[in-house]
């Protein structure tokens, strides 16, 4: 890991801010701080925030390589499970309540685990940056319009969080005959050994 960090300092240097001032050749002192916030231009406040910045995204990055492993081992313990609902009667079943529990020690999960992203050094922003991408994004909140979608026929995967060893599907109608897939669930395992045990 220490060598991951001190890479990570490498291509993400302190800025060091130049004398406020320079001796001309006659002589003079020539203060440069008249030239504060024009493009290019370094002052030694600027490079302290700069400086505070990178030191924050720093201790961000060493608590993720932290977490990594712990993240990795988190998602190879977590499988998908696929289910399908069918209906072999001669009519269709409504309301149709499906709840799955397992003795296994683990819990289920609505989405698959996603591994943290590193975090990163923003560019220092130019002062010709006159128009931020939020900006050129069209907001239609104000114009009233709303999209509707249709019931869907499956409520799920519905876990609680005081017993994550359940979850729980309702679906609204089964046509017999038709098999009715439900949404993908995730169980994750306690432990390694758990998994390779339930295999």
């Amino acid at each position: 890991m220490q060598g991951l960090l001190k890479d990570w300092r490498k291509e993400n240097p302190h800025l060091n801010a130049p004398p406020s001032s320079f001796t001309l050749p006659d002589g003079s002192r020539f203060s440069i701080e008249s030239f504060a916030g024009l493009p290019g231009v370094i002052t030694a406040e600027g490079a302290e925030r700069r400086n505070a910045q990178i030191d924050t995204v720093f201790a961000k990055y060493e608590a993720f390589l932290r977490a990594w492993p712990q993240a990795v081992n988190a998602l190879a313990r977590t499988v998908p499970v696929h289910l399908v609902l069918a209906n072999d009667g001669t009519a269709p079943a409504d309301d149709v309540d499906v709840t799955l529990e397992t003795d296994t020690r683990g819990r289920w999960l609505r989405e698959l685990p996603q591994l943290p992203s590193a975090p990163v050094v923003l560019k220092a922003r130019s002062p010709y940056d006159l128009i931020s991408p939020r900006v050129l994004a069209r907001d239609f909140s104000d114009l009233g319009l709303s999209i509707r979608h249709p019931a869907e026929n499956v409520d799920g995967p519905n876990i609680s969080e005081d017993d994550p060893s359940l979850v729980q599907y309702v679906v609204r109608r089964v046509k017999h005959h038709v098999p009715c897939t439900l949404d993908v669930a995730y169980f994750q395992f306690g432990s390694d050994d758990t998994s390779r045990r339930s295999h």
